[in-house]
């Protein structure tokens, strides 16, 4: 099996792509909590870049996926109660920030 290390440079622009009005703290906190833990190979594709059809609402789910793997190592841990309530009300509060309505 094949894990990825996780560095602030790979993770600090996917935060801030899908968080674009979190504060710069809310960032660190984000990136100090998954910097340096290991993602398994099954899950790399939550590292790859937002493309054009990516929502705003996909980019924070993609996101939250990625911050519970690495703080609890499943996918699904952001949709149940794994992931610390302190993280997911930092990326819900900026997440509620960031929200602009899309076109249709």
């Amino acid at each position: 099996m094949r894990h990825t290390l996780i560095e602030a440079a790979t993770i600090e622009p996917l935060f801030r792509e899908a968080l674009p009005l979190a504060t710069d703290e809310e960032i660190a906190v984000l990136v100090s909590r998954c910097e340096g833990r290991l993602l398994h190979e099954d899950n790399d594709d939550l590292l790859r870049s937002f493309g054009r059809r990516d929502t705003s609402d996909s980019k924070i789910q993609r996101v939250g996926m990625l911050i519970g793997c690495l703080t609890c190592g499943s996918r699904n841990a952001w949709f149940g109660s794994a992931v610390s309530h302190t993280l997911t009300s930092l990326v819900k509060r900026a997440a509620a920030r960031t929200a602009p309505a899309e076109p249709a």
